[in-house]
């Protein structure tokens, strides 16, 4: 797909801008470029938060992967440094917290494969709804140097797109910035923006399974959410809005900040980086465009993904390398995912 010439600048302007183009970020250190996807793992982050040190990383990571290894029940699970930091970051280097979500992340793959498995961008309905702006990351970090995630309710078609699409459109994007180590490290913020939001959108996806999906989301998943910006909520959407909030943890609650209207939205974000629907310069269109791109560039790696599952039959009932992981077996049988 060929970007048109005002988007094109557009990105070629924020390059020039360090720690905000999620597509580009420059390397204080290393003094070269960070793609937004991908690991640069010895680059130093000014907005790191975890106290992380190259002796902690190295102690956790040791702990993390050899306790993988160790777990007969585990296929084919990826033991890179990229992909067991985002377990340890998520929980702040607790490495038995980090061994839990690892365990959820790789069982609920495997329990229930319609939902995370084959995340393909290939597939036309899924590729359809994030084109349609469903949901895509902003072109330019905020202030705080994370990536905002921008979700628009009426791209969402209930006579073109199924509940798995929803589901789907999340999952993917998650992991494909997860693969990013400054993303790790730093959190994701988004933007959910609800006009045009209509009863048919809650009927699709069912709340029962909607708040099944958050729970797993954010049990097991490895991903720091942060800020949480709701903007347009209609009025008869009200009671309903509450009911979604109950899903989520109290942390996250106390993390929704909601907007009445744009201008709210604007002193929390510069317009530069918000579509042009939105106050800003480059269309909802063009910006997804893009990101159709990079999730086509990253297709083949996301799908080898799905060769990581777990076997039940193997899972071990008993303590295993000195270590326990404290009621999972059971607290995985209660969990409600989908």
């Amino acid at each position: 797909m060929i970007l048109t010439s005002s988007l094109r600048n557009f990105y070629t302007k924020m390059l020039k801008r360090k720690f905000w183009n999620p597509f580009t970020v420059e390397s204080s250190t290393m003094g070269g470029k960070e793609e937004f996807f991908d690991a640069v793992e010895d680059q130093v982050d000014l907005f790191d938060d975890l106290n992380e040190t190259e002796e902690l990383r190295k102690r956790c990571l040791h702990e993390l992967r050899e306790w993988a290894k160790s777990q007969p029940h585990f296929i084919n699970c990826r033991l890179d440094n990229n992909f067991l930091l985002r377990f340890l970051r998520m929980r702040k280097y607790r490495v038995d917290l980090a061994q839990q979500v690892l365990d959820k992340y790789l069982t609920v793959k495997t329990k229930y494969p319609m939902t995370y498995q084959k995340l393909d961008i290939h597939k036309p309905s899924l590729r359809d709804l994030i084109s349609r702006g469903y949901v895509f990351p902003l072109p330019e970090r905020d202030k705080d140097g994370r990536i905002v995630l921008f979700c628009i309710a009426k791209a969402l078609d209930t006579t073109r797109h199924k509940q798995a699409d929803v589901f789907k459109s999340f999952l993917l994007t998650f992991e494909v910035l997860m693969e990013c180590e400054l993303n790790q490290k730093r959190g994701i913020n988004y933007i959910f923006t609800q006009e045009g939001y209509q009863i048919q959108h809650a009927l699709l996806v069912g709340l029962r399974d909607l708040q099944k999906m958050i729970h797993s989301g954010e049990k097991a998943m490895p991903l720091r959410h942060k800020e949480l910006h709701w903007m347009n909520v209609p009025k008869y959407l009200a009671t309903l809005f509450q009911l979604l909030k109950t899903f989520l943890s109290q942390k996250l609650q106390d993390r929704i900040i909601i907007h009445h209207d744009i201008s709210s939205l604007h002193n929390r974000f510069p317009t530069s980086m918000l579509p042009k629907e939105y106050g800003g310069t480059i269309p909802v269109r063009e910006m997804t465009a893009r990101w159709i791109e990079i999730l086509d560039s990253k297709r083949d790696q996301i799908l080898a993904l799905d060769d990581m599952k777990v076997d039940e039959s193997k899972r071990p009932k008993e303590k295993q390398s000195g270590r326990i992981i404290p009621r999972l077996v059971n607290s995985l049988s209660r969990m409600e995912l989908y």
